[in-house]
Parts: structure tokens; sequence; C-alpha cells
């Protein structure tokens, strides 16, 4: 009986330490941080309270991930440098080098202004580090994915109007007179070229076909436009980019309450998946020290009882120093240690400070993912000479348009999660940069249009080009006074807030968890 008592006794704070476990993650306790968020985030905090703004004193604070990723880079640039000197491998030359260097510094330049020059204490160099790093890869992934998606349904559409107006001849200027049925209309789409000379060929002739029904039905081609740059591009991208800044969360955007109760959730999960380990252990060997005599009876077995009742007290404490041991020797951190967090002093961040950190974290991810879009414009869509290639470069940095947009974004996010003002949802916040990027995408595209359906004409050419590039430079500057106008009229409002003693959004509050809880 005394053993039955003492295996129940274990059952049943096994049972607890499970509930409060489940209860933290299920949002009790919103945010979750890692274990050893104190070893590398204190020192973040301590450069922050002494003002350092040494760059080596910042990189010698980022997390193993961050450091992963700066390595990964550097060692990625010194294979490409590498690659530039052997002759004839992939083509890879040293101006492409020159290229891609440039390409990379454009991004890192305005991450240097819009972070390290003004805001370098309002959010660290290691979030900066990660939620680029998810731009350039999450984010391009996710925007490709869905961008795909999106072009096939359009083209599908696209051929059936096509189809439906009844072309079928084209006069083609290289290739001379011929009739090109509408089923080698899908070859663009499906070869791309690929498939050698024949492929080509069908490529250039549906081409033609699109130019055809584009003059004859220049209507439904501006609406095919239209689409293409508000739905497939301007859409697609932001929501990418709005999420990508989503699915980060980083201890710069955590309150210290919300670090402590990550920190205690996780070491508790530990303890409790360690301690049932143990206990599956000790079950075991009292099962294969002795069985139970044939009339249930718990005394009959070998181990002795008054053993097995003090196991209960036993466990956690053998569990917790053997936990303790290994992590000490391998240089890490006792999660019953961490569960005790203690926080080093640093400023207490204004609502200003807090929404700068939210502007810059967004920037960032866009940035990321414009330099990838960069690189993959440069080398693989017009990868043919060097000139060309510096040409993409210049045009696509004299607008830096995703920042821009990431920018405006944070206006909404900004609304929601510092102001607590929830009529600024995903679509009310993403909708300005929306309507931006697809007007600056609208303008490429009917220029671009219109180029085609001239071919012969170069002066009218050279007008287009230039009226295009002043039509997205007054597009820039809307957005940008448009942000220059709302991030002073947000500033405003935070000062008020802050002057009026609210703490709202990402601040905790004494009356409430719905603080804690407000950046999810």
């Amino acid at each position: 009986l005394a053993c039955a008592a003492a295996k129940k006794r274990i059952r049943s704070s096994h049972s607890s330490i499970e509930q409060q476990s489940a209860a933290a993650v299920t949002g009790d306790i919103a945010h979750r941080a890692p274990p050893n968020t104190g070893s590398y985030y204190n020192p973040i905090r301590m450069l922050r309270a002494a003002s350092n703004s040494n760059l080596l004193a910042h990189y010698a604070t980022l997390s193993h991930l961050s450091s992963t990723l700066v390595r990964t880079l550097a060692i990625s640039v010194v294979s490409m440098l590498v690659l530039s000197f052997i002759p004839r491998f992939g083509g890879f030359t040293k101006g492409d080098l020159c290229v891609l260097i440039a390409t990379l510094c454009q991004a890192f330049l305005i991450l240097w202004l819009v972070h390290w020059k003004f805001h370098r204490f309002d959010i660290s160099l290691d979030a900066v580090i990660k939620y680029f790093a998810c731009g350039f890869i999450i984010v391009t992934g996710l925007a490709v994915f869905f961008e795909l998606v999106e072009t096939i349904v359009i083209h599908v559409f696209l051929i059936m109007a096509i189809s439906l107006s009844g072309i079928t001849k084209v006069q083609s200027q290289d290739f001379g007179s011929g009739v090109s049925s509408f089923g080698k209309l899908g070859v663009q789409f499906v070869s791309n070229g690929f498939g050698g000379g024949h492929g080509r060929y069908l490529q250039d002739q549906a081409d033609d076909m699109s130019k055809t029904f584009a003059k004859e039905f220049p209507v439904i081609t501006c609406v095919y436009l239209f689409v293409n740059a508000f739905l497939m591009a301007a859409m697609v991208e932001e929501l990418a980019k709005y999420f990508g800044f989503r699915m980060i969360e980083h201890p710069d955007f955590l309150s210290d309450k919300q670090l402590q109760d990550g920190a205690e959730a996780v070491a508790a999960a530990e303890r409790r998946a360690q301690r049932e380990v143990a206990l599956e252990n000790e079950e075991s060997e009292y099962e294969d020290d002795g069985s139970e005599g044939a009339d249930g009876d718990p005394a009959s077995s070998g181990r002795d009882c008054a053993a097995y009742e003090a196991m209960g007290d036993t466990v956690a404490t053998t569990v917790d120093a053997a936990v303790s041991a290994a992590a000490e020797a391998v240089g890490a951190t006792s999660p019953r240690a961490e569960s005790n967090l203690t926080l080093v002093p640093a400023p207490t961040k204004t609502l200003n400070d807090k929404g700068a950190a939210i502007t810059v974290a967004m920037v960032a991810v866009a940035l990321g993912f414009a330099c990838c879009e960069n690189l993959v414009y440069i080398f693989i869509y017009n990868g043919s000479d060097l000139e060309t290639k510096i040409a993409v470069l210049v045009l696509r940095s004299l607008f830096p348009i995703h920042p821009l947009a990431a920018a405006i974004q944070s206006i909404g996010v900004c609304r929601r999660d510092i102001e607590n003002d929830r009529r600024f949802g995903v679509g009310r916040s993403i909708l300005p940069a929306v309507l931006l990027h697809g007007s600056f995408d609208l303008a490429i595209m009917i220029a671009s249009f219109l180029v085609a359906v001239n071919p012969d004409d170069e002066e009218f050419e050279e007008k287009a080009e230039t009226a295009s590039l002043v039509v997205s430079f007054v597009i820039f500057i809307i957005g940008a006074v448009y942000y220059l106008l709302q991030s002073r009229a947000q500033r405003k409002r935070l000062n008020e807030l802050e002057s009026a003693g609210t703490k709202a959004g990402l601040l905790p509050t004494a009356t409430g968890a719905a603080a804690d809880h407000a950046l999810v």
C-alpha cells in the first residue's frame, strides 16, 4: 500500500507539472523565449545601457544563428571570388563579382543608414541580421511560389482571351510570315526557351501573337497589366514581407516579464521531460527487480517499499543535478538556473523607440527580399553582358521601393501594436504599400508594353523609357512624402501617449496581460 501511494503521488506531481507547462504553451504565457535567452541577450542590454557604439562589440553579442548567417555570407562571397579566377567556370567573371558585391553593398548601405546611423540602440544588430536573412531566404521563397501560382492562373485567362479573339496568323519580321496555332502560345510558359532553337522559335512566335493581341485589344491588355502589377506583384510581395516580419519573434520586442515567463515555461517543460524519462527508468528497474505476488500484494516485491516511497523526493533532485552537470560540461546554461532569469538593467524604451524598432525590422526584411530579387534580375533575367548587369543594378537602386513600402507598412503595424488601434489589421496595414508598389510597377509595365508594340521606333522607345523614369520618380517621391507625414503624425501621437502615462502595445501593464500579448 505504501508503494502504491508513493507511485500515485509521483504520478500526481508529474501530472501537475505537465498541466502547468501545457497552460504556458497554450496561452497563459503567450511569448516563449529560449532557455539561454539571458546568456546572449544580457550583453545586448549591457551595450544599450552603456551606449556602446563599437561595431565589433555589437558583433560579439550575436547569437549562434546570427553568427552562422554572417559566416555563411562571408564564405559565399569568398567562394565566388575564387570562382572568378577560374577561367570558363560557369562564366562568372571578376566583373560579375564586382556587381555581386555592389548589389550586397547597396542593401547594406540602406541598412546602415536606417539602423546603425539612427536606431542602433532601438533594435539590436542580432535582430536586424535575422530579419534581413528572413527576407532574403524565406520571403523570397514565399513570393516566388505564390507569384508562380498567380502567373499560371493569369496566363490561362490571357490565353483564353487570345484564343477567343481569333488571332492565329502573325507577321514576324525576324522569321517571315507564318501561321502560329494557339497551342504554341503555351510553349512560352512551359519551355521558356530552354528547348533549344526550336523552343526559342516557338516562344518568339508566341511573343508575336501577344503583341498582335495587345495592338488590337489595348484595353484588355491594360487590364492584364493592372492585375499583373497590383495583384501578382505588389499584393503578393507586400503580404510576404508583412508575414516575414511577423514570423520572427525576437527578445527585442518582448518585455522583461515576457522574457522571464518564457524562460520559466521552457525550463519547466524541459524538467518535466527529464523527470518523465527518469520515472520510466525507475519503474523499469522496479519491475525488473521483482514482480508482485500472485495475490497482488506489493509487499512481495523485491524492492524495499520505503526506498520506493522516497523516489518521489529524489528523482527531481537527481535529474536536475545530472542536467546541470551535463550543461556545464558543454558550456551551456542549466535550465533550472535559467528559469530564474536575471536581466541586466537597461534604459527603458519609449513608445517611439519601439515604433522605430518595428520600422527598422520591417525594412530589414524588405531589404533582404529586394537584395535577392536584384540578384535574380541581374544574373538570371538579364545575365548577358556586364554593361547590362550594371545598368540593371543602377536602375533598380535608384528607387528602393521595397524598403519604402515596408516603412509605410510599419505605420499600420505600430497603430495596432503600440497604439492599440484594432482597426488596423493586415489589409489596412498593407493597403497603402500595395497601392504605392502597384503604381510603381504599373508605370514600368506600361512603358515596356508601349516599347514592345513599337519595336522599330527608336525615338518612341527613348521617349517611353524617359517617361517611365519620370513617372516612377514621381510615384516614389509621393510615397516618401506620404511616409514622412504619417510617421511625423504617429510620433506626435506616441509622445502624447507617453506624456499621459499610457502604457500600450508592447509596454506591459499592471492591470492585465493584454499588453503582454500585443505583438502576436
